[in-house]
C-alpha cells in the first residue's frame, strides 16, 4: 500500500489525463486539489466522474492547514496558468516556484505538461529538497479545513 503524499504541478491541457489516472488508479487515494482559477475544468470533470475530492486554498496550504494522513496515499495537485506554455521563462520560474513552495508537504513531484512544454529547458530539479519542514500543521492530522465533493 503506498503512504505519503505526491504533489502534481499539472498543465489544464492534460486534465483528461490527470482524471483518466487518479479515477483508474485501483489504489484508495485521498485528493486535494488547492484551489485557483486554473482548475474549474479538472474538478467539474472528478465529479463527472464520481472522483472524490477536497480543496484547500494556497495560503491555507501554506499556513499549515493542510495535514493529509502520512499512513494513506495523499494527492496535492496544483493546475497552473494554461496559457504558460507561450511564455517558456515565466512557465519555467512558475514551476521551479511552485515545486520549492510544494516540497514540505510532499513527498514526491510529478509534473505534466503538453508537449508545448516543451520550452521549460531544464526539469524542475533546481528546487530540489532541501529538508525543510512544512508549518505546524494547525488542524486536526488527517483533516483538511476545506471543500469536498461528493461521489
Amino acid at each position: 500500500m503506498t503512504h505519503g503524499t505526491l504533489g502534481i504541478i499539472a498543465c489544464p491541457m492534460l486534465d483528461d489525463n490527470l482524471v483518466f489516472g487518479l479515477k483508474n488508479d485501483a489504489e484508495e487515494k485521498y485528493i486535494t486539489i488547492i484551489d485557483n482559477k486554473n482548475n474549474g475544468s479538472l474538478r467539474r470533470k472528478l465529479e463527472k466522474e464520481l472522483v472524490p475530492y477536497e480543496t484547500i486554498g494556497y495560503d491555507d496550504l501554506l499556513a499549515g492547514k493542510y495535514c493529509p494522513d502520512p499512513s494513506k496515499f495523499n494527492v496535492l495537485v496544483l493546475m497552473v496558468d494554461l496559457g504558460l506554455h507561450s511564455r517558456p521563462e515565466e512557465l519555467k520560474s512558475t514551476v521551479e516556484n511552485s515545486t520549492r513552495e510544494m516540497q514540505p508537504y510532499a513527498d514526491a513531484s510529478a509534473f505534466t505538461w503538453a508537449p508545448a512544454a516543451t520550452s521549460i529547458g531544464t526539469s524542475p530539479s533546481g528546487a530540489p529538497r532541501t529538508g525543510s519542514s512544512p508549518p505546524p500543521c494547525s488542524a486536526t492530522p488527517g483533516a483538511i479545513s476545506a471543500t469536498t465533493a461528493s461521489a
